[in-house]
Protein backbone atom coordinates (compact mmCIF):
# COMPACT_ATOMS: atom_id res chain seq x y z
CA UNK A 1 0.00 0.00 0.00
CA UNK A 2 0.98 3.65 -0.47
CA UNK A 3 -0.04 6.13 2.23
CA UNK A 4 0.57 9.80 1.49
CA UNK A 5 -2.33 11.27 3.42
CA UNK A 6 -2.06 14.57 5.28
CA UNK A 7 1.34 15.61 3.96
CA UNK A 8 0.45 18.97 2.36
CA UNK A 9 1.50 17.57 -1.01
CA UNK A 10 0.77 19.70 -4.06
CA UNK A 11 0.95 19.11 -7.78
CA UNK A 12 -0.99 16.43 -9.63
CA UNK A 13 -1.48 12.69 -9.29
CA UNK A 14 1.30 11.11 -11.40
CA UNK A 15 0.42 9.12 -14.50
CA UNK A 16 3.03 6.58 -13.41
CA UNK A 17 0.59 5.33 -10.77
CA UNK A 18 -0.92 3.10 -13.42
CA UNK A 19 2.38 1.25 -13.82
CA UNK A 20 2.68 0.15 -10.20
CA UNK A 21 2.03 -3.58 -10.11
CA UNK A 22 0.12 -5.42 -7.40
CA UNK A 23 -0.84 -2.25 -5.51
CA UNK A 24 -3.83 -2.85 -3.23
CA UNK A 25 -4.35 0.49 -1.46
CA UNK A 26 -3.52 4.10 -2.36
CA UNK A 27 -4.28 7.00 -0.01
CA UNK A 28 -3.47 10.61 -0.91
CA UNK A 29 -6.29 12.24 1.02
CA UNK A 30 -5.90 15.49 2.93
CA UNK A 31 -3.36 17.16 0.68
CA UNK A 32 -3.30 20.07 -1.78
CA UNK A 33 -3.37 18.04 -4.98
CA UNK A 34 -4.80 19.61 -8.13
CA UNK A 35 -5.57 18.48 -11.66
CA UNK A 36 -7.65 15.53 -12.77
CA UNK A 37 -7.80 11.85 -11.97
CA UNK A 38 -5.32 10.54 -14.57
CA UNK A 39 -6.58 8.05 -17.14
CA UNK A 40 -3.65 5.80 -16.26
CA UNK A 41 -5.19 5.34 -12.81
CA UNK A 42 -7.64 2.90 -14.35
CA UNK A 43 -4.78 0.53 -15.20
CA UNK A 44 -4.40 -0.26 -11.49
CA UNK A 45 -6.25 -3.52 -11.84
CA UNK A 46 -5.28 -4.94 -8.44
CA UNK A 47 -6.27 -1.83 -6.48
CA UNK A 48 -8.93 -2.39 -3.82
CA UNK A 49 -8.94 0.96 -1.99
CA UNK A 50 -8.46 4.41 -3.55
CA UNK A 51 -8.57 7.52 -1.38
CA UNK A 52 -8.01 11.07 -2.62
CA UNK A 53 -10.55 13.01 -0.56
CA UNK A 54 -9.99 16.55 0.70
CA UNK A 55 -7.86 17.85 -2.17
CA UNK A 56 -8.52 20.23 -5.08
CA UNK A 57 -9.02 17.68 -7.85
CA UNK A 58 -11.20 18.66 -10.81
CA UNK A 59 -12.43 17.07 -14.01
CA UNK A 60 -14.81 14.14 -14.27
CA UNK A 61 -15.08 10.52 -13.16
CA UNK A 62 -14.04 8.59 -16.25
CA UNK A 63 -16.11 5.76 -17.69
CA UNK A 64 -12.87 3.76 -17.64
CA UNK A 65 -13.15 3.44 -13.88
CA UNK A 66 -15.01 0.18 -14.50
CA UNK A 67 -11.67 -1.35 -15.56
CA UNK A 68 -10.73 -1.30 -11.86
CA UNK A 69 -12.73 -4.47 -11.36
CA UNK A 70 -11.27 -5.30 -7.93
CA UNK A 71 -11.99 -1.89 -6.39
CA UNK A 72 -13.84 -2.12 -3.07
CA UNK A 73 -13.61 1.46 -1.79
CA UNK A 74 -13.64 4.78 -3.67
CA UNK A 75 -13.19 7.91 -1.55
CA UNK A 76 -12.96 11.13 -3.58
CA UNK A 77 -15.08 13.51 -1.50
CA UNK A 78 -14.23 17.16 -0.79
CA UNK A 79 -12.88 17.98 -4.25
CA UNK A 80 -14.11 19.94 -7.28
CA UNK A 81 -15.14 17.07 -9.54
CA UNK A 82 -17.83 17.76 -12.14
CA UNK A 83 -20.05 15.70 -14.43
CA UNK A 84 -22.01 12.70 -13.23
CA UNK A 85 -21.58 9.11 -12.19
CA UNK A 86 -20.76 7.22 -15.40
CA UNK A 87 -23.05 4.32 -16.26
CA UNK A 88 -20.04 2.02 -16.49
CA UNK A 89 -19.48 2.48 -12.78
CA UNK A 90 -22.69 0.58 -12.06
CA UNK A 91 -21.02 -2.62 -13.30
CA UNK A 92 -18.47 -2.65 -10.45
CA UNK A 93 -20.03 -5.46 -8.47
CA UNK A 94 -17.21 -5.74 -5.92
CA UNK A 95 -17.37 -2.14 -4.73
CA UNK A 96 -18.51 -1.71 -1.12
CA UNK A 97 -18.03 1.99 -0.37
CA UNK A 98 -18.50 5.02 -2.64
CA UNK A 99 -17.99 8.51 -1.21
CA UNK A 100 -18.15 11.34 -3.75
CA UNK A 101 -19.75 13.85 -1.37
CA UNK A 102 -19.04 17.59 -1.47
CA UNK A 103 -18.02 17.95 -5.09
CA UNK A 104 -19.73 19.66 -8.04
CA UNK A 105 -21.31 16.53 -9.48
CA UNK A 106 -24.70 16.54 -11.21
CA UNK A 107 -27.09 14.30 -13.11
CA UNK A 108 -29.22 11.56 -11.59
CA UNK A 109 -28.62 8.29 -9.78
CA UNK A 110 -29.41 5.38 -12.08
CA UNK A 111 -31.73 2.51 -11.11
CA UNK A 112 -28.76 0.37 -12.15
CA UNK A 113 -27.44 1.06 -8.64
CA UNK A 114 -28.83 -2.40 -7.84
CA UNK A 115 -26.05 -3.93 -9.95
CA UNK A 116 -23.64 -2.98 -7.16
CA UNK A 117 -24.36 -6.15 -5.21
CA UNK A 118 -21.68 -5.55 -2.58
CA UNK A 119 -22.46 -1.88 -1.91
CA UNK A 120 -22.66 -0.92 1.76
CA UNK A 121 -22.02 2.84 1.78
CA UNK A 122 -23.18 5.33 -0.87
CA UNK A 123 -22.54 9.01 -0.10
CA UNK A 124 -23.26 11.76 -2.64
CA UNK A 125 -24.15 14.59 -0.23
CA UNK A 126 -23.30 18.18 -1.10
CA UNK A 127 -23.47 18.02 -4.89
CA UNK A 128 -26.04 19.06 -7.52
CA UNK A 129 -27.72 15.74 -8.29
CA UNK A 130 -31.35 15.83 -9.46
CA UNK A 131 -34.21 13.40 -9.98
CA UNK A 132 -35.59 11.04 -7.37
CA UNK A 133 -33.91 8.76 -4.87
CA UNK A 134 -34.06 5.38 -6.66
CA UNK A 135 -36.48 3.00 -4.92
CA UNK A 136 -34.12 0.22 -6.01
CA UNK A 137 -32.04 0.96 -2.92
CA UNK A 138 -34.73 -0.97 -1.06
CA UNK A 139 -33.68 -4.25 -2.66
CA UNK A 140 -29.99 -3.94 -1.85
CA UNK A 141 -28.99 -6.62 0.62
CA UNK A 142 -25.86 -4.98 2.04
CA UNK A 143 -26.59 -1.24 2.06
CA UNK A 144 -26.16 0.39 5.49
CA UNK A 145 -25.54 4.08 4.71
CA UNK A 146 -27.14 6.32 2.07
CA UNK A 147 -26.22 10.01 1.98
CA UNK A 148 -28.34 12.07 -0.45
CA UNK A 149 -28.76 15.40 1.38
CA UNK A 150 -27.76 18.85 0.10
CA UNK A 151 -28.59 18.06 -3.52
CA UNK A 152 -31.64 18.74 -5.70
CA UNK A 153 -33.45 15.42 -5.33
CA UNK A 154 -37.25 15.57 -5.12
CA UNK A 155 -40.18 13.25 -4.48
CA UNK A 156 -41.16 10.63 -1.94
CA UNK A 157 -38.85 8.04 -0.44
CA UNK A 158 -39.95 4.54 -1.33
CA UNK A 159 -41.44 2.35 1.38
CA UNK A 160 -39.01 -0.36 0.35
CA UNK A 161 -36.10 1.86 1.41
CA UNK A 162 -37.76 2.74 4.70
CA UNK A 163 -38.29 -0.96 5.26
CA UNK A 164 -34.54 -1.37 5.50
CA UNK A 165 -34.52 1.04 8.45
CA UNK A 166 -37.83 0.35 10.16
CA UNK A 167 -38.07 -3.37 9.47
CA UNK A 168 -36.75 -6.31 11.49
CA UNK A 169 -33.24 -6.15 10.05
CA UNK A 170 -32.62 -2.49 11.02
CA UNK A 171 -30.12 -2.74 8.17
CA UNK A 172 -30.09 0.93 7.13
CA UNK A 173 -28.26 2.84 9.86
CA UNK A 174 -27.74 6.21 8.14
CA UNK A 175 -29.96 7.89 5.56
CA UNK A 176 -29.86 11.61 4.77
CA UNK A 177 -32.03 13.66 2.41
CA UNK A 178 -33.39 17.20 1.98
CA UNK A 179 -36.43 16.56 4.13
CA UNK A 180 -36.11 19.30 6.77
CA UNK A 181 -38.74 22.06 6.94
CA UNK A 182 -37.67 25.02 4.85
CA UNK A 183 -36.96 28.53 6.12
CA UNK A 184 -40.17 29.61 4.39
CA UNK A 185 -42.94 27.32 5.73
CA UNK A 186 -45.03 27.65 2.58
CA UNK A 187 -42.30 25.82 0.65
CA UNK A 188 -42.46 22.09 1.32
CA UNK A 189 -39.26 20.08 1.78
CA UNK A 190 -37.85 18.79 -1.50
CA UNK A 191 -37.98 15.19 -0.30
CA UNK A 192 -40.72 13.49 1.70
CA UNK A 193 -38.93 10.99 3.91
CA UNK A 194 -40.37 9.19 6.91
CA UNK A 195 -37.28 7.19 7.75
CA UNK A 196 -34.32 9.53 7.26
CA UNK A 197 -31.86 9.78 10.14
CA UNK A 198 -30.67 13.22 8.97
CA UNK A 199 -32.80 15.86 7.26
CA UNK A 200 -31.49 19.05 5.63
CA UNK A 201 -33.06 22.04 3.87
CA UNK A 202 -32.29 24.49 1.08
CA UNK A 203 -29.98 26.69 3.16
CA UNK A 204 -27.90 23.82 4.47
CA UNK A 205 -29.45 23.47 7.91
CA UNK A 206 -29.51 19.84 9.03
CA UNK A 207 -31.04 18.04 11.99
CA UNK A 208 -30.91 14.49 13.28
CA UNK A 209 -34.27 12.76 13.26
CA UNK A 210 -35.59 10.70 16.17
CA UNK A 211 -37.67 7.96 14.69
CA UNK A 212 -38.46 5.89 17.73
CA UNK A 213 -37.04 2.68 16.33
Amino acid sequence: SIGLQGNQLNGTLPKALGKIENLVEFDASGNELTGTLPEELHDMLTLKIFKASDNHLNGTISSKISKMSNLKELHISENKLTGGIPEEMYSMDKIEKIDVSNNLLSGSISPMITNLKSLEVFLVEGNAFTGTVPPQFGSMANITSIGMALNNFTGNISGSICGLHDGPSKQLQYFSADCLDNVFPEIAPEVDCGCCTLCCNEVGDCANQTLGV
